[in-house]
């Protein structure tokens, strides 16, 4: 898929600035490289504050989740939109209407620890999205999803470090042509456009 821009779990987390630099005031005086266990007590403080600095732009760089894939994932599972599409494989064009509905996506990434190439650490994070989506109608034709009118999104993602659990959450509230500025239609049938998030 392509579109002129990408708003990010990390977007909606942070906002604008230096997502890094947001990570580590958000967890305050428990830093993730407290999270990687007793390994790290182990550094110098000049070699504990490099790899503070590693972790959290590595930790940063996981929330750069593209809220335009989670939502298409998840119109993919929806039967009447694939109708449509099935409707106008060859030819034809239909406006779907959807009603209020729900896509949620987690991922579960971890970073490493090594030392001189030896693991010695790991951090486990939980982040949830979660889009609902109002008021969105579809233009379907040739089987590919080729404009979106109106429609507002909710977009809510939340960040969680095992063992400490939920660290952070944020809503923002966004028109649907900014979660997804289409370029290009959408193929909507076929095996490389099979959605894998579920809808509610």
């Amino acid at each position: 898929m392509s579109t002129e821009s990408r708003t990010t779990a990390a977007d909606v987390m942070f906002g604008s600035g230096e997502h890094a630099t947001a990570l580590a005031d958000l967890l305050g005086p428990q830093d993730l490289a407290g999270f990687a266990g007793r390994a790290t007590r182990t550094l110098s403080d000049g070699a504990r504050n490099m790899v503070e600095r590693e972790i959290n732009s590595a930790a940063s760089s996981l929330l750069d989740i593209d809220l335009s894939d989670v939502l298409i994932g998840g119109w993919l599972r929806y039967d009447q939109l694939r109708r449509a599409a099935a409707n106008t494989l060859h030819g034809g064009c239909e406006c779907v209407p959807l009603a209020r509905h729900r896509v949620e996506a987690t991922h579960r990434p971890w970073i490493e620890l090594r030392s001189n190439g030896v693991p010695i650490g790991r951090i486990d994070f939980e982040i949830r999205t979660t889009l609902e989506v109002d008021g969105v109608n579809m233009v379907v034709e040739n089987a590919a999803l080729q404009k979106l009118r109106f429609g507002e999104c909710v977009a809510t993602v939340s960040l969680a470090v095992t063992p400490r659990g939920q660290v952070a959450q944020r809503s923002r509230k966004l028109p649907v042509w900014q979660v997804i500025q289409l370029r290009q239609p959408i193929p909507l049938l076929g095996s490389a456009r099979r959605g894998t998030m579920p809808v509610r």
